[in-house]
């Protein structure tokens, strides 16, 4: 089995929300390409939604920080 962890950081290398450490295991065998495939699918449904929200709140915060500043 192989686990994929992702960080999320910032453009200064500083890991973002490093309390949340997120693992993803990949299962199924990388015998075959479409073992592989399927693999590969299957993290991209279970990671992808997840690091959008996340980036997307992010975002959000930054939006909000600028703003107040007077910024926009």
């Amino acid at each position: 089995m192989v686990r994929i962890r992702i960080t999320l950081e910032d453009d200064d290398g500083r890991a973002i929300n490093s309390d949340q450490e997120r693992l993803y295991d990949v299962s199924g065998g990388a015998q075959r390409l479409v073992d592989i495939e399927m693999a590969v699918e299957s993290f991209k449904q279970a990671a992808l939604p997840e690091l959008t929200a996340e980036l997307l709140t992010l975002a959000q915060h930054q939006f909000v920080a600028e703003v107040k500043k007077g910024a926009f």
